[in-house]
């Protein structure tokens, strides 16, 4: 990624500066129109790029050691004006540049969507796992769950996908197992649209690690049932608007990048820097997504009343990407405070 599209955060004279779509409450309650020289402690002092500099910015900049000498602006004169048309010309060029920067940033997320092409080979390999699982008996399933199925995908996404049979207690779920490993594995195994990589039977969800025609990894694991109804959640949060998963999208980009992400090198899987997202965007006292009650979601999907829930974001990317590394840094208590989708509140261990 061009490291020109990340730039978070601006440094200028021991000040913070990070422009937001809206003015915030600054220490104390009021709301400053401009940028905050203290915006690293209070967390939201930040605004759009249409904000003002601060008087003290604008001093340093045209003379002067702290922008203030004692004097009223007619007696400033000259300097006060310089400082007028210095503030200008920096409104003029950060809206420029927050422009541009959301422009690269909504432009490579949609570039590291899932292709057509991609989608149509999940949907030919769900179909063909589908009719095998079926000589297993009329009561088997075969479902796609993650990213491959909740919209928060990145192009070149695993497809996870579970092998379960309905009304099968936990305690039955051995035998089931024993069948997939007797009875599917071998059918697997004879198609020539699908190679076989690895077979976890250890795990505490086993696995099956194939490759479809050559192009697609898929991951089956078996009676994963509860990874389908966290990713009927996760999907009705994708849907509730597309700055879900578009924010999504960009944190689980920049993570991949910086190597910060993985779960076996020790590092945040996906699905956890997808809650953290989540938690971010109903926390933020500027945003407050609307928290979903889990109870509203089974293996078969969610509860239909939901679609009755809406939410409103007029935030662009680049100033929901950067409000996101600001909570994080800055606000959030670590080791203290927990992510919590399921509550939505701010909430400690």
């Amino acid at each position: 990624l061009p490291q020109t599209t990340f730039p978070l955060l601006a440094m200028a004279n021991d000040m913070w500066v990070i422009p937001t779509a809206t003015p915030m409450p600054m220490a104390g309650g009021a709301a400053a129109p401009g940028y905050a020289d203290d915006s690293k402690r209070n967390g939201y002092g930040v605004v759009a790029p249409n904000a003002m500099v601060s008087p003290t910015l604008a001093g340093n900049l045209v003379g002067g050691q702290d922008g203030q000498d004692g004097q009223d602006e007619q007696q400033r004169g000259p300097r006060a004006m310089r400082a007028r048309a210095l503030q200008g010309a920096v409104e003029v060029s950060l809206a420029s540049q927050w422009a541009r920067l959301n422009k690269e940033l909504t432009l490579l997320v949609r570039s590291r969507m899932n292709t057509v092409a991609e989608r149509q080979d999940q949907t030919r390999c769900l179909l063909k796992l589908r009719e095998l699982v079926q000589k297993l008996g009329p009561e088997w399933e075969v479902r796609p769950f993650g990213s491959s199925a909740n919209g928060l995908g990145t192009r070149g996404s695993d497809l996870d996908v579970t092998c379960y049979r309905r009304d099968t207690s936990e305690e039955d779920g051995y035998l089931e197992i024993q069948k997939i490993r007797t009875v599917l594995v071998p059918m697997l195994k004879a198609e020539s649209d699908f190679q076989l990589l690895e077979a976890i039977w250890s795990a505490r969800v086993p696995i099956v690690k194939l490759k479809y025609a050559d192009r697609i990894e898929v991951d089956l694991s078996c009676h994963n049932i509860k990874a389908l109804v966290n990713t009927h959640l996760m999907k009705a949060y994708a849907d509730m608007h597309p700055a879900v998963s578009r924010l999504v999208m960009a944190v689980k980009l920049w993570a991949k990048e910086e190597k910060v992400t993985g779960a076996r090198d020790g590092n945040l899987s996906s699905y956890a820097i997808t809650l953290m997202v989540l938690y971010f965007l109903q926390v933020h006292p500027h945003l407050r997504m609307p928290c979903l009650p889990t109870y509203a979601f089974s293996y078969d999907g969610a509860d239909p009343e939901l679609k009755f829930i809406h939410w409103e974001c007029s935030m662009d990317l680049m100033s929901l990407f950067a409000l996101f590394f600001q909570f994080y840094v800055v606000d959030f208590e670590w080791g203290a405070e927990v992510v919590s989708v399921r509550y939505g509140q701010r909430g400690y261990a």
